[in-house]
């Protein structure tokens, strides 16, 4: 089995790492941290060159790879600085289903700002005290004429107070499960921050739907279409957080060294969509 990368992978690997062990200086990483806040001229700069999006459709603001190739930028990042490396891999969560599910236009307005650094997107998903558990939703979206009006709460929200937009799942009394594209300028949403320890980067907490309105554009694909949604994005999520762990040792040195590689067979052997990995659109 080839656990070669290509050579332009290789040029992808080796301009991320040059552009992380020249930007994430220690001690700015430590003074963030500490304070709690996000690295912004880093992110600004990183989507300047190129690495954030990277797998999106180059008429979207991406350079057309694939997901691979962000889970290697995203493996270099965090190799130089975990804390960095990690807050620069959160700004565009649940991009993947709006990249592979969303209309023309959905794509346009959020998929383009999000590659140049002018905005940021997370996903509202879970529901329980856990955030574990995704079998259920009581965020209900009625349908009010052409458009949605939103209600409930959604638990542990990665940045909550820095995203312009969230992938929110609610269940409609007719639709069934369905997606919203909430934007935060809609108003009617409660932040409610949560304190942790470690990863001070990004800010986390809970965001309360208090009679949001959205437009019936705001809904991704089709009726009852939410699991499959969710399920999608889930699994980038994983793979993206199997990459931060492969960035330190000893599992940087598995397989030679060629861990992502690695991820991409394995992850079809067990059944993880060849798309999710490849970055494949709709």
């Amino acid at each position: 089995m080839d656990f070669e990368l290509s050579d332009e992978q290789k040029d992808v690997q080796k301009a991320a790492m040059e552009f992380s062990k020249g930007e994430f200086d220690p001690d700015l990483a430590l003074e963030l941290d500490r304070n709690g806040q996000f690295p912004e001229l880093i992110w600004k700069k990183a989507c300047q060159l190129g690495f954030i999006g990277i797998h999106y459709p180059e008429e979207f603001g991406g350079q057309g790879l694939g997901l691979f190739e962000t889970l290697l930028v995203i493996e270099a990042f965090c190799r130089v600085d975990s804390g960095i490396g990690g807050a620069l891999s959160t700004v565009d969560l649940g991009s993947e289903v709006i990249l592979k599910f969303g209309s023309h236009e959905q794509k346009k307005d959020f998929l383009l700002p999000l590659a140049r650094g002018e905005k940021r997107l997370s996903v509202a998903f879970a529901e329980s005290e856990d955030g574990k558990d995704l079998s259920s939703v009581s965020t209900v979206a009625e349908r009010r004429g052409e458009g949605y009006l939103i209600h409930g709460r959604k638990r542990f929200v990665l940045n909550v107070s820095l995203s312009d937009a969230f992938i929110n799942r609610c269940k409609e009394p007719k639709e069934g499960w369905i997606t919203l594209i909430v934007k935060k300028e809609n108003g009617g949403m409660e932040v409610h921050p949560i304190e942790k320890m470690g990863l001070r980067m990004i800010p986390f907490g809970d965001l309360h739907f208090k009679e949001v309105r959205v437009p019936l554009e705001s809904r991704v694909g089709r009726e009852d279409e939410g699991r499959v949604h969710a399920h999608h994005c889930h699994q980038a999520m994983e793979l993206k957080s199997v990459a931060k762990s492969f960035s330190f040792p000893p599992y940087s040195k598995l397989f030679g060294g060629k861990c992502l590689t690695f991820i991409g067979t394995e992850g079809k052997r067990r059944g993880i969509s060849p798309k999710v990995i490849q970055g494949g659109t709709r």
